[in-house]
């Protein structure tokens, strides 16, 4: 071997850069029920801080098959266009992962629903009191959950 063609690099020295940054790829990390919804060719909507009147829009590509164990998510990859090079490797970005439809619904805490035999019930305020209605949940949304149907008084049987 010969000692001639070795190099020393200092600590801190740019061994390569990257030169076509044309398509950058999106690692979102996926939390809970999220991860469960999320399948290859979902659509995703990214955008940055830095240019936060931009949208970047790409389906994710892969999604691992295991979960990473000291975050409990569960990572997909998604290429995204970047034909301005704006995007830029390390960037962190916010995104939306189009896990299912849309549901309309009241948000209410995930805790003011109760379970019971099977149902499940909230507590709704009547003219001078409050009274058990049957529910039927949609998705989550954080710490809440949405009702997208419940009884009424009339129709409920106690």
């Amino acid at each position: 071997m010969n000692s001639a063609s070795q190099q020393f690099l200092a600590a801190g020295a740019e061994l390569l850069r990257i030169a076509a940054v044309d398509r950058v790829w999106l690692r979102v990390d996926l939390y809970g029920e999220h991860a469960q919804q999320a399948r290859v060719a979902v659509p995703v909507e990214a955008r940055v801080a830095a240019f936060p009147d931009q949208r970047w829009h790409g389906a994710i590509a892969a999604v691992a098959p295991s979960v990473e164990g000291a975050t409990q998510a569960v990572a997909a990859r998604v290429p995204l266009d970047n034909p301005d090079g704006r995007l830029l490797p390390g960037m962190f970005a916010e995104v939306q992962v189009q896990t299912g439809g849309s549901a309309r619904g009241i948000l209410v805490p995930r805790n003011a629903v109760i379970e019971q035999g099977g149902r499940r019930l909230v507590m709704v305020q009547g003219d001078s009191s409050f009274f058990p209605s049957v529910v039927v949940l949609g998705p989550a949304v954080g710490d809440r959950v949405a009702i997208v149907r419940g009884s009424t008084p009339a129709s409920a049987s106690w």
